[in-house]
């Protein structure tokens, strides 16, 4: 029924992340099913980093993690910085400091400032 419900062309992203609180719980009764997705979540979430990463150059430093899953959801949480130590063992998870927007125009104004100092 869920994947019925997941793949109907009339759900959007919200209804499905509306199923999101559904996964703690679930996790914490040892559902086999809901801590193989919520590994896999967070294992793809940690994938989404390297191509930022790698664009920024980052290999070491405070990466923090922000949205509902990675704040509220331990599984999803803990799949992720395992997933990411693995390949960045010198970047760090954090709580924000600042909201998503701020951390965007830091990483922008940064590589600005790397390009500049590279030009002739």
């Amino acid at each position: 029924q869920l994947t019925g419900y997941v793949y109907d062309p009339q759900r959007n992203k919200g209804d499905i992340a509306a199923l999101s609180p559904l996964l703690i719980p679930a996790c914490e009764q040892g559902d086999a099913a809901a801590v193989a997705i919520a590994l896999r979540a967070g294992r793809s979430l940690a994938e989404l980093v390297g191509p930022v990463a790698d664009v920024l150059e980052m290999r070491e430093g405070d990466l923090a993690l922000l949205g509902g899953v990675l704040t509220h959801n331990t599984y999803v949480r803990e799949a992720f910085q395992e997933t990411l130590r693995t390949r960045y063992p010198h970047i760090r998870c954090i709580p924000p400091k600042r909201d998503a927007a701020y951390g965007a125009v830091l990483a922008a104004l940064h590589q600005w400032e790397r390009r500049k100092e590279e030009r002739p």
